[in-house]
């Protein structure tokens, strides 16, 4: 019995020291550190505030330009080459015509390649010639979805303005200025629409001859070099001898339009080779015409009426429509980024 009291004590003697031990060691540990509470992120930027602009925007660079173009009508489509850099996460570019009396309309939002170029092609819904209203653009940044009013910064502004925005007015909108045209009719329209005419007039000489109506084919001829010359040119006149110079068309002449529009844009060094060959092409096609004119049996003219046809179309869709096209190109300005 003794030796079972001492082993007992010997037991509680050893727990003891082993709980000393215990206390003394966790004692002696360092305190933990304290977990931090979290807080939920609250955005504090008010959804009526306008959207900063980043300061400063690097990579910007130069070439960014906008223009007009045909689409359906004349002018009725809007094209810009941009190069920018990338909006901050959430943001867009949006694009915005605006006119002298205050209309904005969108263009909608301007999607950037990853190496920050974009190009946009915006159409007018109705077909209105975009140059005879809206002559400035505007670049704002905008939230994702975009919006239906500008509302965040102006990035890019862009303008038609004094010596440019008349010329390109009296180019494809109306011609308000000396020389004047007959109903003020804008020159590269002017251009465009006395060669169609002259075309058809050269189609009616063609269907004259076929139905033996040779009066009708002479008329149709002298017409023909008529509307290409036009009233103040050495080659107008009474050239099927009836006794009045007739001319269907508006009397300024293909000839005076192409050389208005070459004194509107000099600066295109090959837009004077252009007119040149407008000149030449017209001259040979009255050549033709006052050729044809001499003979009596429609059925002999046919083959010159077939020369004749190709002769128009070659000047349509030759350098009349590549001096369109130049008239159009110059119709263009730069969008530069706003600080």
């Amino acid at each position: 019995m003794a030796t079972s009291s001492y082993k007992k004590t010997q037991v509680k003697w050893v727990r003891g020291i082993l709980g000393f031990l215990f206390v003394l060691l966790v004692s002696c540990q360092p305190a933990p550190e304290s977990t931090p509470i979290m807080t939920p992120h609250t955005n504090t930027t008010a959804t009526t505030t306008a959207l900063p602009v980043p300061s400063p925007l690097p990579g910007f660079q130069t070439g960014n330009t906008a223009s007009f173009r045909d689409q359906l009508a004349v002018a009725d489509q809007f094209f810009l080459t941009l190069n920018a850099p990338a909006p901050a996460e959430g943001q867009v570019y949006q694009g915005w015509l605006l006119s002298d009396d205050e209309t904005i309309i969108s263009t909608g939002i301007i999607p950037l390649a990853p190496d920050g170029s974009a190009t946009l092609t915006w159409n007018s819904p109705n077909s209105e010639t975009l140059l005879s209203r809206y002559t400035q653009f505007q670049i704002t940044l905008e939230p994702a979805a975009g919006s239906e009013t500008p509302a965040g910064p102006v990035i890019f502004f862009g303008r038609l303005e004094g010596t440019a925005l008349a010329n390109a007015q009296r180019l494809f909108v109306k011609n308000e200025g000396e020389p004047a045209t007959p109903l003020d009719t804008a020159f590269a329209l002017g251009l465009r629409a006395q060669t169609d005419l002259a075309a058809q007039h050269v189609t009616n000489a063609v269907n004259a001859a076929a139905i033996g109506a040779v009066d009708e084919m002479h008329a149709h001829l002298e017409h023909v070099v008529n509307i290409l010359e036009g009233a103040g040119g050495p080659r107008y006149g009474d050239h099927d001898g009836n006794g009045t110079a007739e001319n269907p068309g508006d009397g300024f002449g293909v000839i005076s339009y192409a050389g208005q529009i070459a004194r509107l844009i000099p600066e295109q060094a090959a837009i004077g080779a252009t007119v040149a060959t407008i000149q030449a092409q017209i001259t040979v096609i009255q050549d033709k015409c006052l050729e044809i004119l001499r003979i009596e049996e429609p059925a002999t003219a046919a083959a010159q009426l077939s020369e004749l046809q190709v002769l128009i179309e070659q000047l349509k869709s030759g350098p009349t429509a590549s001096l369109y096209q130049s008239a159009q190109d110059s119709v263009r300005f730069d969008v530069v980024p706003v600080e």
